[in-house]
């Protein structure tokens, strides 16, 4: 009895031992699903890799995108700064070929408006690159009523 007595007690040291350490000891069940966790964690590591590497070649391509948008805008913003000049070139050139002296001008308000007229549909003109033929006669006819009223001396060279 003596023996079955120092048995049980040893057994039941061993499970209190067993419930005393910190983590149950390995299985091969345990063993086999370590592996594939470490399988696992290996992959995802090389999807996270690849990951990143997608996106700074992400951020690459928006970089590049985002410069020539910037170049394009700034072309763009060139482009109307030049058509402005122009037309204020086109408006000054007007002005000088079309302005009478003060002296036999009866109003220079009417002629100063007229003008203008002239100088933005020359510009129009200009800018758009088509002349139609309608307006040209329609044109034509307004200076060669200027010229009839003698209003203007530069008419006849335009006209010739």
């Amino acid at each position: 009895m003596k023996g079955y007595l120092v048995w049980l007690i040893v057994a039941l040291a061993c499970g209190s031992m067993a419930e005393l350490l910190p983590f149950p000891l390995p299985s091969n069940r345990d063993k086999i699903i370590t592996q594939e966790l470490e399988k696992m964690n290996t992959q995802l590591n090389a999807v996270n890799i690849a990951i990143k590497a997608k996106k700074s070649r992400m951020v690459l391509r928006q970089n590049e995108i985002e410069t020539v948008l910037d170049k394009m805008s700034t072309l763009y913003k060139e482009i109307a700064k030049l058509q402005n000049e122009l037309l204020s070139e086109n408006l000054k050139i007007s002005k000088v070929n079309a302005q009478p002296p003060q002296e036999e001008c009866p109003s220079s308000e009417k002629v100063n408006e007229y003008v203008q007229q002239i100088a933005k549909e020359r510009a129009d003109k200009m800018i758009a690159g088509e002349r139609e033929p309608k307006e040209k006669t329609a044109w034509r006819e307004r200076l060669i009523m200027l010229r009839e009223q003698s209003v203007l001396n530069f008419v006849p060279k335009i006209l010739d």
